[in-house]
């Protein structure tokens, strides 16, 4: 079904040339570029496609049930939190575990190598800052910590799923670009105070509030690799000086890998579907402490820690390379 034209072939070479190019974001697994490679489906391929698709819009259409019944039933924001702090983990681990067929490890490098947790886990520090490799990164890692994450402005204008990420206790950011009137970084400036204050509360926090002091999930990179290098970090999550605890997330695959980098949602999401298993290994790290003002620096730290921890190869190229990555296999017929 999604095997190159003619065209395509004609190019393996120039494709090549740019795989080597932009290495972050060229897929290294069994399906090569785009994921328009490979083999075809099965038929036991499609039954898991059906199968697993099948319980992703029941799980989905039910979280979206219970949102707006909530919305309309529960209007003060508190209950609300509340409520879905107790039920949305449910949810999450059932679609992670049985619907799509994850299986999570998790070592945790402050207490030694540990088979069994109980989750989600408390860390150590108040902003966690991870690796970025899929869309499957946010349900992973919510499982293990439940934490808030940092998102767009422009989440709060969609339709229920804003709603939910506010009540979920989301930082809601506008483009990094953007400045105040004093030609200052307003981006910036907002989310440093958020998560100054969030650590403060963090360090008061008692059994009433815990929905309150989640710790915020951010992953520096901007964007998306493939799995095997680091890109290097934004300093939003760096600037506040508070502590961080470093995170590296892998998933270890055979054929399929789960990364998200160059390769279209509908394709990616049959091919996941289709594999028999997934595995993903979520590595807590020693929580870095700022020593001085030096922002880069404490980022650098950081980004060290991650890459060594899953033997990633440091990088230069960011997300201006990524889309000329994209618009290069364009132009070959890839979309």
């Amino acid at each position: 079904m999604y095997s190159p034209t003619p065209s395509l072939l004609e190019v393996d070479s120039t494709n090549q040339n740019l795989n080597n190019r932009y290495r972050p974001f060229a897929r290294n697994d069994d399906y090569g570029t785009c994921g328009w490679h490979g083999p075809k489906f099965t038929l036991c391929e499609w039954m898991r496609v059906f199968v697993r698709g099948s319980g992703l819009a029941i799980i989905l259409s039910t979280v979206l049930m219970m949102l707006t019944m909530s919305i309309c039933l529960l209007r003060d924001e508190n209950r609300l939190a509340r409520f879905w702090s107790r039920w949305l983990p449910w949810f999450e681990y059932i679609l992670v575990h049985y619907v799509v067929g994850f299986s999570i490890r998790v070592v945790n490098e402050n207490e030694g190598k540990q088979n069994k947790h109980v989750l989600p886990i408390i860390p150590q520090a108040s902003v966690l800052v991870c690796n970025h490799v899929s869309y499957w990164d946010i349900p992973i890692l919510y499982e293990v910590f439940q934490p808030s994450f940092v998102a767009a402005a422009s989440v709060q204008d969609i339709p229920l799923f804003g709603r939910m990420a506010s009540i979920l206790g989301a930082i809601f950011v506008a483009h990094p670009n953007r400045t105040n009137e004093q030609g200052k970084n307003s981006t910036a400036t907002f989310l440093i105070s958020k998560l100054k204050l969030l650590n403060k509360k963090r360090n008061e926090r008692n059994d009433d509030n815990d929905y309150i002091t989640k710790p915020i999930l951010i992953f520096p990179e901007g964007t998306t690799s493939n799995g095997s290098y680091l890109l290097p970090f934004r300093t939003g999550a760096f600037a506040a000086g508070v502590p961080v605890q470093p995170i590296h997330l892998e998933f270890p695959f055979t054929r399929f890998n789960p990364s998200w980098e160059s390769i279209g949602v509908r394709t990616h999401l049959l091919r996941f579907l289709a594999q028999p298993s997934h595995r993903a290994t979520v590595t807590i790290l020693k929580p870095l402490v700022p020593k001085d003002d030096d922002i880069v620096e404490f980022a650098n730290q950081a980004r060290t820690a991650i890459a060594r921890a899953g033997n990633l190869q440091l990088t230069d190229m960011g997300y201006r390379d990524k889309r000329n990555y994209h618009q290069a296999l364009g132009k070959q017929g890839y979309s």
